[in-house]
């Protein structure tokens, strides 16, 4: 099984917030209305969505949205998210609220528990507006969501990884 691309998966998010026409899916995802049917096509066709009356909705069959969530699919997904990320940060193109940083740099063990302490108080952060969102609901535009990405290993372990790989 091959997994979503991430503008599959951006239509299925959408379809999930309620948007379930079309014209609202289009204009909640900022893709054009023909791209939209394309999609939601293919998503009829996996069996991830179905269609009635001129609404979409998401499949009843859990089997499906779960087969399509497997940790290696969605590692599929993160890794072109990421790349797209790359890609757009060092294209020609300026963009003020495009933001791209990673630094190699040793660290003390007390150093190391606090750049961990940091990536828990930003998971918490994130998590905390996820939950406002709940109780002051916002009128949000998926395509217009941040993307943020963080993490951390040693330069060794990436490389073998990028070993691995080729």
């Amino acid at each position: 099984m091959k997994g979503l691309l991430a503008v599959e998966r951006m239509v299925l998010e959408s379809i999930d917030k309620d948007k379930t026409t079309v014209k609202k899916i289009s204009s909640d995802t900022s893709l054009s209305e023909m791209f939209v049917r394309t999609i939601l096509s293919n998503l009829k066709d996996y069996g991830l969505v179905s269609y009635k009356k001129g609404f979409y909705m998401l499949s009843k069959k859990k089997e499906s949205l779960k087969a399509y969530n497997q940790a290696e699919l969605v590692k599929h997904e993160i890794n072109d998210l990421f790349e797209s990320l790359v890609d757009n940060y060092y294209s020609d193109i300026e963009s003020p609220n495009l933001t791209l940083k990673m630094q190699k740099i040793w660290l003390t063990d007390l150093e190391f528990k606090i750049l961990r302490s940091m990536m828990i108080n930003m998971d918490s952060y994130i998590k905390s507006i996820r939950k406002d969102r709940l109780l002051r609901p916002e009128e949000e535009i998926l395509s217009e969501q941040r993307v943020i990405f963080w993490g951390t290993d040693s330069y060794s372990n990436l490389i073998k990884s990028n070993l691995s790989v080729a």
